[in-house]
């Protein structure tokens, strides 16, 4: 989700509760087998077949809980189809080349990429579309958006699905794109008791569900933090689907092919303590266990950890840059230049939207850019040339 002032659940009610119909679900499973670990509350509450909010939800825009940076400015997607184009001609100008996009919202992102990519024949030519996306109500969007750009798209429900799907291909090279993708993962949280990790978990305390401990989680993970050197109470959070969900997925693409991946989140760049778990519902923050399966919960990423994941799946990572550095280096104050020079009676518009993206406090330094290739044939990548 994307917003300059990311406070955490201790700015929302803290006593609030729906029952939504997800929350009385959750309060008779609980009630049926015990407190559940928070992950598996934060994996119902997005992916429930009945009631998860990733499921059916409009989630995105004015109409939705939050907006991206896609759907901020068209700079935003016009650089990054350009950062394509750039990848696609280091890797030697390919005949084919699949693209994929890893939680494509609206669809306009890539919407975005290919009018951009419609500039340059060659590279559409090249192009195959690709989008994994788990909401119903958006791959419908997805469809809509892109129905009279795109000749070849293909869609798929699930990671697996698309990795099952991948070993059917060519040996084409994959460029993969994800922009706000990591942060609805999922997290895993474990709180520091007397020298030990214990499991977070929900529990139902008098109709409500609230958080409470469970016993210390087996087996230990050697990147968490030694629990004998952290405060009681502190709590570590790990994203537990990031194996399933993108180095299973960068693994199958790799196999038979070259790939150039780039991630875009909001995130940290080294492993820390805290509470990162927070919900938001209608443009507004709340507490993570308010409003179950009808508000959008994410985490904060540890970039440390995507770095690992991305070498784990056998590819070679840059370090992080910041947002801003990112689409600066990529030309963003001049593509932005060009536009209100074009269309003037949209100046203040074009430049408030490029401000928003590009604000050291807000965006442009909340969010980071992860870019790795599976080749040096093609490394560095583009954008990560400035620094």
């Amino acid at each position: 989700m994307v917003d300059e002032c990311h406070q955490q659940q201790g700015g929302a009610d803290r006593s609030a509760r729906r029952l939504t119909p997800l929350a009385l679900k959750l309060q008779n499973k609980i009630a049926g087998g015990g407190p559940i670990p928070v992950a598996a509350y934060v994996e119902a509450c997005l992916k429930d077949p009945d009631y998860g909010y990733y499921i059916h939800s409009q989630a995105i825009g004015a109409a939705g809980d939050f907006v991206t940076a896609p759907e901020i400015s068209q700079v935003f997607g016009e650089l990054i189809g350009i950062w394509c184009m750039a990848v696609w001609r280091q890797m030697g100008e390919p005949e084919q080349v699949n693209l994929l996009e890893l939680g494509p919202g609206r669809g306009t992102l890539m919407s975005d990429i290919v009018r951009t990519a419609s500039k340059f024949p060659k590279f559409q030519a090249a192009l195959s579309v690709h989008l994994l996306e788990t909401n119903y109500v958006l791959r419908r969007q997805q469809e809509d958006a892109l129905r009279t750009q795109i000749g070849n798209l293909a869609h798929y429900d699930s990671a697996a699905g698309l990795c099952q799907s991948a070993l059917q291909t060519t040996g084409a090279p994959w460029i993969v794109i994800g922009n706000e993708f990591l942060d609805a993962l999922g997290v895993r949280q474990l709180v520091a008791l007397d020298g030990v990790w214990r499991e977070r978990t929900v529990r139902c305390v008098q109709g409500r569900l609230e958080f409470g401990l469970g016993e210390p989680p087996e087996p230990r993970d050697a990147g968490w933090p030694d629990a004998r050197t952290v405060p009681n109470g502190k709590i570590f959070e790990t994203i537990p689907d990031i194996d399933t969900s993108l180095v299973s997925v960068l693994q199958a693409l790799k196999r038979d092919a070259e790939i150039a991946v780039l991630l875009i989140d909001y995130g940290y760049e080294q492993t820390r303590l805290g509470e990162t778990l927070q919900a938001v519902r209608r443009h507004a923050y709340e507490h993570p266990l308010t409003s179950p399966g009808e508000a959008d919960l994410t985490v904060h990423v540890n970039f440390a950890a995507v770095t690992q994941a991305l070498r784990i799946a056998g590819l070679m990572p840059h370090d992080p840059l910041t947002q801003a550095e990112f689409l600066g280096c990529l030309g963003i104050v001049e593509r932005t230049s060009q536009l209100m020079s074009a269309n003037p009676g949209s100046v203040a518009a074009l430049e408030t939207a490029t401000l928003r993206l590009m604000a050291p406090t807000g965006m442009g330094g909340r969010f980071k850019a992860i870019a790795a290739a599976s080749c040096d044939r093609f490394y560095p990548l583009p954008g990560f040339l400035c620094n």
